[in-house]
This record gives structure tokens, sequence and C-alpha cells, in this order.
């Protein structure tokens, strides 16, 4: 038989357990959310030193080292410790991940007007846990003396738009007209951005297929692909 005192000591151990379970669960959901918001404080920031000064030293001084530097007093990792350009896709691109949060930086289009350049930008954040839901993407236009001189954002949004207006008469656009540029830019996994767009409603598949003229395009090059 178990005694009386027994029963009491048992119940008052499982009366503090169903009062403190509760609460540290909440903490450490508090930590969690804590944590990527944090992450993603981080990672704008470096976003925004990528953008603004790291292409312009990395152009300057020809070295990886001195972005990846930054980066690494940063905690953040970046892939392939490398700043990619291809031909016909974009100019420069970056990939950055912190807690499990990846952020894609990308240059896609630059142009030179009364002694200066402007770039149109990107910067796309996500993960791929099952408890993140913050996706965004920034498109940005920036501007500078040159391709060595740090940069200035003249322009940000959260939505996409084709082009922008420089000066009277000049524009600079997104590369609609280069498939793997539209690719690179992954749309169909942050929608909200791109409602009210060219882009509305064009599918990973239309990409692959190369059916440019779903988003106005319309050229012999573009011939579906099989």
């Amino acid at each position: 038989m178990i005694g009386k005192d027994k029963i009491i000591q048992f119940i008052i151990i499982c009366l503090i357990l169903l009062i403190a379970l509760p609460a540290c669960c909440m903490g450490w959901l508090n930590i969690k959310v804590q944590t990527q918001q944090q992450s993603m404080a981080i990672l704008d920031e470096c976003d925004n030193w990528f953008i603004t000064e790291g292409l312009s030293k990395y152009y300057k001084y020809n070295d990886i080292q001195v972005v990846l530097n930054y980066f690494k007093e940063k905690d953040v990792v970046v892939l392939y410790n490398e700043i990619a350009s291809f031909e016909d896709m974009y100019i420069a691109s970056i990939l950055l991940f912190e807690w499990s949060i990846g952020s894609r930086v990308i240059c896609f289009e630059r142009i030179e007007s009364q002694n200066r350049i402007y770039e149109y930008w990107t910067a796309q954040r996500g993960s791929k846990r099952p408890d993140f839901h913050q996706w965004r993407t920034r498109f940005m236009i920036v501007e500078a003396e040159s391709v060595t001189h740090p940069r200035r954002i003249i322009y940000e949004s959260d939505k996409f738009f084709t082009e922008y207006e420089i000066h009277k008469g000049t524009k600079i656009k997104f590369p609609l007209h280069q498939i793997d540029s539209v690719r690179e830019l992954g749309h169909w996994g942050n929608p909200e951005s791109y409602e009210g767009t060219v882009l509305e409603g064009v599918t990973e598949e239309d990409i692959h297929k190369g059916r440019s003229e779903k988003w106005g395009i319309k050229s012999d090059k573009n011939q579906e692909q099989p």
C-alpha cells in the first residue's frame, strides 16, 4: 500500500511539473524567436555591407579574403567562399547563412550614366526550417562613382519592379529578356513580392520551359525547351 504522504508528495510533484513545463517551453520558444530575429538583423546588416562596400572592396583589391574577413567577424557563413558571376545571369552573387537562415544577394544589372554607375540588386532571405515564415525579397537600385567606389542605395522596395528612372530618359531595367536571370529570382518562393507585376502567376515550369511570353518577352531565342 502506498502511504497517504507518498500520494500527497506525488500530487505536489505533478502540480509543479504542470506549472513549470509550459513556462520552460515558452522560454525556449522565446529564445528561438529572438534568435531568428537576431539572425535576420545580422543578415540584413551583412547584405547592406556587401552591397554598399563589400563588392567595391572586392573589385578594388581583387581579393575575396577582404570580403570573407568581414563575414567571419560576424560569424556568418559564406557558401562556396566566392562571389559568383555568370554571363546572361547576374553580375555578382553571394550566398550567406546565419543560424540556418539564408540570404542571397545578387547584382543583376549595371549601367553607366553621367559618369556614374547604377545597379539593380536583390537580397532574398529564406530558410528550409518549417518554423520559419518570414521570407523576404528586397529590390534595390544603387549608385556609385565607379565599380571600386562605395555604393549608395537610392531606392528600395519589397515589391518587384521592372525598371527605375534614374534621370529623365534614362532607366535601369531588370533583365527580363534573360531567362536565367528570371530563374535566379526564385520568385515562386516569395509570391507576395510579385503580386501585380509581370511575374505574377509565372511558374517554375514556365521558366524551365523558356515561356518568356508569360512575362511579356517575345524572342526567337526563347523557344520552349523539352
